[in-house]
């Protein structure tokens, strides 16, 4: 991962007793959001559920029931405001065994009682010279897509417009 060194070490100060159980993970489409997601993971060896598109009252009391510790991701992007009101308690409530990640671009689209009850931990904006280091590390030809830097703010941004620059080159 090229940038996030702020992220990159609190994820390797957290332990059991530290972890939040509410986090939220806010960046641009592309800013590694995913990876320090799965960094997380990595870390606490701890199994994960994606549970977005899933999210149901039983689902709730289903994770209220389970011993074992668990990460549940939630795109907090794609979900409505009841599902968010839904999944209050277990914010408020936090569960000893419950870690929720929230993974999300911006502030603006979650209610206040969430963004209040959570660690938010923000993606770092890259720098011109980490993207273009970040193409250095992907393209043996990288001096045509160094423009490219201009229109992107995240290497997902890069790598994105990348196959679009190669489909219309073939």
């Amino acid at each position: 991962m090229i940038g996030q060194d702020k992220l990159i070490d609190k994820i390797k100060s957290i332990n059991m007793d530290n972890l939040p159980h509410s986090l939220i993970l806010l960046g641009d489409k592309g800013s590694g959001r995913h990876t320090i997601f799965n960094m997380i993971v990595d870390k606490m060896q701890l199994p994960f559920f994606d549970i977005t598109d899933k999210l149901s009252q039983e689902l709730i009391d289903e994770i209220y029931l389970k011993i074992e510790p668990i990460i549940y991701l939630i795109n907090i992007d794609d979900i409505s405001l009841r599902e968010s009101n839904m999944i209050l308690k277990m914010v408020e409530e936090p569960l000893k065994n419950a870690f929720i990640i929230f993974i999300g671009k911006t502030r603006s689209g979650i209610i206040p009682t969430i963004l209040n009850r959570c660690q938010i931990w923000e993606m770092e904006k890259y720098s011109e010279d980490q993207l273009r280091y970040f193409i250095t590390t992907i393209k043996d030809d990288y001096d045509k897509y160094f423009k490219l830097i201009n229109y992107c703010d995240t290497p997902g941004q890069i790598l994105y417009l990348m196959q679009s620059v190669d489909i219309l080159d073939n």
